[in-house]
């Protein structure tokens, strides 16, 4: 969780108009409430029961937003409404009504069969999301190699690994919970599963901010910070020294009628032609 926070607020303020940072932050909250389940107070243990099946959704959405923060196709959506969809519509009925949840709130009734059905769809859905996942990094893939685009390639991998490691953790809860499978193995999954998901952070964080992608950033922000108005001659000289990254850089203008070159303030002049 710290992890995520950190990187998120170091990467809204390299960028702060890329989405990908709030989002590292939103991942962080997530998967600290999350962790509420285990509290002892019944206001923490009800945020940590909603929100215990979240962190699936919100890490596939990450996966797939790097590094801009928005996500790239048609299948990407598809598979992260789906995870969301599974966290929340498919989990929120076990919350309320199943025997075992800290915030039951009534009996299930005549509805056991529903729940029992929507407890039974739950994990199987959740695999879908994951293979949906992987299906749209795949397309990622291909677009880089068809494009021969080299800096997407590693980020591209430890996604793929992320995600197989989150399906095999699915897998490894309902093996365990069938009573199937060596115990240690399954343990060892589960922590494989943990470490890459905490990793994640850092690693996405040094590619959003290196490299070409560091650059790219760096001018979507300046134009993000100039587009569509005028700004002060003192902050366009800014933006300009944060796109280029030489604090203190200076824009010159040719001056009217002349050939001069003037700094912003037209006074002062540079050269002559």
């Amino acid at each position: 969780v710290v992890l995520y926070f950190a990187s998120g607020l170091i990467a809204l303020w390299r960028q702060p108009h890329n989405p990908f940072g709030s989002l590292l932050l939103a991942t962080g909250i997530v998967h600290w409430c999350a962790a509420m389940v285990t509290v002892p107070v019944l206001g923490l243990t009800t945020i940590g029961a909603l929100t215990r099946s979240l962190p699936l959704a919100i890490m596939i959405h990450v996966v797939l937003a790097f590094p801009t923060g928005r996500l790239p196709n048609r299948l990407a959506r598809v598979a992260v409404v789906l995870a969301y969809v599974t966290s929340t519509v498919l989990e929120l009925p076990s919350v309320l009504l199943d025997a075992s949840s800290p915030i039951r709130v009534a009996d299930p009734g005549p509805a056991a069969p529903v729940l029992d059905v929507l407890n039974t769809l739950q994990r199987p859905a959740g695999l879908a999301c994951l293979l949906l996942a992987m299906l749209a990094l795949w397309s990622r893939w291909i677009t880089r190699r068809r494009y021969r685009d080299d800096r997407l390639g590693p980020f591209v991998l430890y996604g793929f690994a992320c995600l197989i490691g989150m399906t095999l953790t699915v897998v490894a809860r309902g093996m365990d919970a069938a009573s199937l499978g060596d115990p240690a193995v399954l343990q060892r999954i589960a922590e494989l599963q943990g470490y890459l998901i905490a990793l994640l952070p850092v690693v996405f964080l040094v590619g959003m901010l290196t490299g070409s992608y560091g650059r790219t950033g760096e001018l979507r922000e300046f134009f993000a910070g100039v587009g569509g108005r005028e700004p002060a001659p003192a902050a366009f000289d800014a933006a300009v020294g944060r796109a280029v990254e030489l604090p203190g850089s200076r824009v010159v203008y040719r001056a009217d009628d002349s050939g001069d070159f003037v700094e912003a303030d037209a006074v002062r002049p540079l050269w002559t032609t």
